[in-house]
């Protein structure tokens, strides 16, 4: 897993904290909705989201 840029420590907390909060929402649709945004951004933070978005085209390739 790829270290976190020391300046980007502050908002992966914020974002941990979102998920956190998320997880209490009675409205689980939307609450899982807010969720993706969240976790786009924690791996784009992480530099993981090409990696993510390349085993979705392997995956949509896989279906077709």
């Amino acid at each position: 897993m790829s270290e976190l840029a020391p300046e980007n420590n502050q908002r992966m907390h914020e974002l941990v904290m979102k998920l956190k909060d998320l997880a209490k929402y009675s409205d689980k649709e939307a609450a899982n909705k807010e969720a993706v945004g969240v976790l786009v951004e924690a791996l784009t933070l992480l530099g993981q989201l090409d990696i993510v978005v390349n085993y979705k085209k392997l995956n949509e390739y896989r279906m077709e």
